[in-house]
């Protein structure tokens, strides 16, 4: 038997993954992610150099990050590159406002 999701289904999940994470970002944020920890600085030193390794042999892009959460990576990011034209987007808009205000005056 195959199931099959009606479109009211699928907005019902993602209004539940939408209310989760707003929930998250309000009262967790980095702490459940663990980006304050020693090993979550780590990691995140590690993506940024990963991905400004691949950045630095592409040349000037425009770079869309796909669930930014409270914006960890992001600022790791346009604090190493600050020309980068960078679009971060997130299910949950309590995140995106976060990552917004923890971003603000950083980059071009």
């Amino acid at each position: 038997m195959k199931a099959t999701l009606t479109e009211p289904v699928r907005a019902s999940a993602g209004d539940r993954e939408r209310a989760h994470f707003d929930q998250l970002a309000e009262c967790q944020a980095d702490v459940w992610w663990g980006h304050k920890t020693t090993a979550g600085v780590a990691r995140l030193r590690r993506r940024v150099s990963l991905l400004g390794k691949c950045l630095d042999s592409a040349g000037p892009c425009d770079i869309l990050e796909i669930g930014c959460g409270a914006g960890a990576l992001t600022e790791q990011l346009l604090r190493q590159y600050p020309k980068m034209k960078l679009t971060a987007v997130d299910i949950s808009p309590k995140s995106v406002e976060i990552a917004r205000t923890r971003c603000a005056g950083l980059g071009s």
